[in-house]
């Protein structure tokens, strides 16, 4: 499911190819979105989501980007605001900005200096 396209259009009626780097998922800064994505492809959150996130892909939060519900994703980076579960099959990674108010199940986890972590921290093997 894309939200957003990357925008460039030929105006040719060709059919659009799987490829992920033709889909840009993105809740843009300034946006807020309730209720629950569900993506085959990364999604990135600049806004602020008020529900559950799923992603086959990578989850990326940015500095401005808040999330108030679970997510499970194959990988993520975190340097905004998560609260609720995070289940991240590869490596969760939280950068200096990140503040985590969260239980963790993770394959690996990597805590820049400055993030904030308040939860629990399991580690599994995928």
């Amino acid at each position: 499911m894309a939200l957003f396209t990357n925008g460039n259009s030929t105006g040719s009626s060709a059919a659009p190819t799987n490829a992920p780097h033709d889909v840009l998922n993105l809740v843009g800064e300034g946006s807020t979105l309730d209720g629950s994505i569900a993506s085959e492809q990364d999604l990135n959150v600049a806004g602020r989501v008020k529900g559950d996130i799923t992603t086959k892909g990578r989850l990326v939060v940015t500095a401005a980007g808040q999330v108030e519900g679970n997510v499970k994703a194959q990988s993520a980076t975190i340097a905004g605001t998560v609260t609720g579960t995070v289940h991240v099959k590869g490596t969760l990674s939280l950068r200096p900005t990140a503040r985590l108010g969260a239980d963790i199940t993770t394959g690996s986890l990597t805590v820049d200096e400055g993030a904030q972590f308040e939860g629990t921290c399991t580690m599994r093997t995928a």
